[in-house]
């Protein structure tokens, strides 16, 4: 506005000095006039010019036409005594039309009252208004006239010098205009500045013309160094965004997915939709960053199929649950009657192989059955304290005779391993599970490597959602056991049923090693992940929850330390049984001598019994049963320690046979079979 009130203080300054003139030139004329002055001499360019009375008036005349303003001589009635043509001009019509008339006929009436304040502010001085003139066609018109007061011969007269304003107030306008236009666009420019999506504007070849704030983010630019660039900017390989962007300008599709390749390499999951043609040759790419919402349904996915997961195994745990239980009672029913039978039957009778052979297939499907029943969480089990570290090297005692020479085995067993509560015997029995599941993935001949890591974790829930969960867990302190293989690995659709029971891939499997794994951490509280692509191994990683106070390297106890000497006698018909015997036993400093039946048992006792210091006696023997066996041991000498080991279903009390020197519940730890050698033989 300072540039318009700067305008009309010239308009004003230029009129005071036209109607100065005018009035020396009214004057000059009036003496003219009157005879009072025979000639006028005028001083121009350093040069005078004498005028006599016959053309004294000329040169104001002339004056008065050339001016760029209107110039108006009124009566003391308004009327219209002269004009010159510029004002003419201004109004259009014609001088013969406008002298005589009244000055008021080519007043707007919007400016009527505007006008009588002029000529009333008039009669006291010098003074100036902006007024709506009309011409004959009705159009309307602004001006600045200016009035002042000149008394002549004749009376006063009013001279009025009219500036016409129509230029001027369209310049006005469109400033004004261009004002409101900047303001309009700082305002428009803020709000989509405010938008989250990234809104590029293009051009028809997709060359980038500006963007907003948010583009930033989306594709690493700042806004101005966008300008310029192209779509073919932020292609990764495979990744088409030429295609998009034809998809986008051939409007096949309103939303369109794809990847941008951001400033800094990552790609970015993002959606697309076009505006064409907001202006001639230029159109609106509106781009939203759904990498978060990818990342969140993928998550809600994967959420919602480890609900039906559990689901799955929910429904599958009540299917074997009601198996195991008509299953375990045909079993006790097999087994009891096999029992008696072999109690009538001579010890040297055929028929007495028939009825071992009965017994050691019932053995096998009880434990089928106990796999089953641990898969449910139904099973019980012993709660204690336990050290996984442990657990896991009797395991790999257990196991050390059937691992191919060709596997090479890594221990990570973490000094500060915090104990957890529960049953030695089953944890036993799942890493035993895990570790045959791994050699067996591993191909034979090939040299591969077998880890087994155990640490103590906390899991935040960003770990959690991280993980690869077969069993979930919930935030907290775990103690984890880790068997990492190097074998062939799994695709995802194998992985989704691995834990299932009587799911397996292989040609002889039973499909219960891993459900009971699952069965067994599930009914602990605990948690278990798979990680495994084909080709590149997998691993089981087991969660349970740690106590609370985490252990550290206590000194050895006494009975930890201890070790004997002698012999012991072996008599078990399963070899992996009578090998982890032989190799705990040797641990203790124990020899060891097997029998694989009751009737070899005997003999062998009869041969080594002065040697012995104890008989190790399984319960389920072939050609001879464990009572027959046991009776006739005692026969040949009372004082040698017999013990027998019976499954880990049955109970203690309802033993075929009567327990002389102690029982061992199978599977049984090294720490438990120390403490039965140290009770009976030191």
């Amino acid at each position: 506005m300072a540039e318009e009130d700067v305008r009309i203080e010239q308009l004003r300054s230029e009129n005071d000095r036209l109607r100065r003139q005018l009035e020396e030139a009214n004057e000059t004329l009036e003496a003219i006039r009157c005879g009072e002055v025979d000639a006028l001499v005028i001083s121009k360019g350093g040069a005078n010019q004498v005028f006599t009375l016959e053309g004294a008036d000329h040169p104001y005349r002339m004056f008065v036409e050339e001016m760029h303003q209107g110039a108006v001589t009124l009566s003391q009635g308004f009327i219209v005594l002269f004009c010159n043509d510029r004002f003419t001009q201004i109004m259009q019509y014609p001088p013969e039309q406008i002298t005589g008339t009244p000055f008021g006929t080519f007043v707007h009436p919007a400016s009527e009252s505007a006008w009588q304040a002029l000529m009333a502010r008039a009669e006291t001085g010098r003074a100036e208004a902006e007024l709506q003139l009309q011409r004959e066609d009705g159009t309307t018109f602004p001006v600045l006239v200016a009035v002042s007061v000149t008394q002549l011969a004749h009376g006063p007269r009013l001279i009025l010098v009219v500036s016409d304003l129509t230029d001027q107030k369209q310049h006005e306008r469109l400033q004004l205009a261009e004002k409101d236009l900047l303001a309009s666009q700082l305002r428009l420019r803020r709000i989509i500045d405010g938008v989250l999506e990234a809104i590029v504007v293009v051009d028809d070849t997709g060359r980038f013309l500006d963007a907003n704030l948010a583009a930033e983010r989306v594709f690493g630019v700042e806004p101005d160094g966008l300008i310029g660039w192209n779509n073919s900017e932020f292609k990764e390989p495979g990744n088409h965004l030429e295609n998009v962007w034809q998809r986008l300008q051939e409007g096949t599709s309103p939303l369109i997915e794809f990847q941008i390749c951001h400033a800094e390499g990552t790609l970015i999951d993002a959606e697309a939709y076009y505006v064409p043609d907001i202006l001639p040759g230029r159109h609106l790419l509106v781009v939203h960053d759904i990498t978060e919402r990818k990342l969140m349904e993928k998550q809600r996915a994967e959420l919602e199929a480890q609900i039906q997961q559990v689901k799955k195994q929910e429904a599958l745990a009540v299917l074997a649950g009601g198996v195991a239980h008509d299953f375990n009672n045909l079993l006790a029913t097999m087994l009891g009657n096999a029992n008696l039978a072999s109690m009538i039957v001579e010890p040297d009778s055929k028929v007495m192989s028939y009825m071992a052979a009965i017994e050691k297939a019932a053995m096998r499907a009880a434990k089928l059955t106990r796999q089953m029943v641990a898969y449910t969480g139904q099973g019980k089990y012993h709660k204690g304290e336990v050290d996984l570290n442990l657990v896991l090297r009797e395991a790999m005692l257990h196991f050390s005779d059937s691992m191919p020479p060709q596997v090479n085995v890594h221990l990570l067993l973490s000094d500060r391993l915090p104990f957890v509560q529960g049953d030695s015997t089953q944890f036993s029995e799942i890493l035993v599970n895990l570790l045959t599941n791994a050699v067996e993935a591993m191909e034979a001949g090939r040299d591969s490597r077998l880890l087994l890591r155990t640490r103590g974790e906390y899991l935040d829930q960003t770990a959690i959602d991280r993980g690869s969960w077969a069993l979930p867990v919930v935030k907290g302190h775990y103690t984890t056991v880790e068997v990492v293989d190097e074998g062939a690995g799994m695709g995802p659709d194998v992985v989704d049923r691995l834990f299932e029971p009587f799911f397996s891939t292989k040609f002889a499997g039973r499909g219960l090693g891993l459900a009971e794994v699952i069965g067994v951490v599930r009914n602990h509280g605990g948690g278990v992940q798979v990680q495994s692509e084909p080709g590149k191994g997998s691993s089981f990683k087991i969660f349970l929850p740690a106590m609370r106070a985490p252990r550290s390297l206590h000194p050895r106890d006494s009975s930890t330390a201890w070790r004997g000497e002698g012999q012991i006698l072996v008599v078990d018909d399963e070899k992996e049984e009578r090998n982890k015997v032989r190799n705990m036993a040797e641990e203790l400093g124990f020899t060891v001598i097997e029998a694989t039946n009751g009737m070899e048992a005997v003999e062998l006792f009869r041969l080594h019994h002065g040697d012995l210091a104890l008989v190790l006696l399984d319960l389920s023997l072939p050609l001879a049963d464990a009572g027959v066996a046991l009776g006739e041991i005692l026969k040949i000498d009372i004082n040698v320690p017999v013990v027998v080991g019976y499954p880990y279903w049955a109970k203690e009390e309802d033993l075929p046979v009567v327990v002389q020197a102690g029982s061992l519940r199978k599977p049984y730890r090294l720490a438990e079979f120390r403490g039965l050698l140290q009770r009976t033989v030191a």
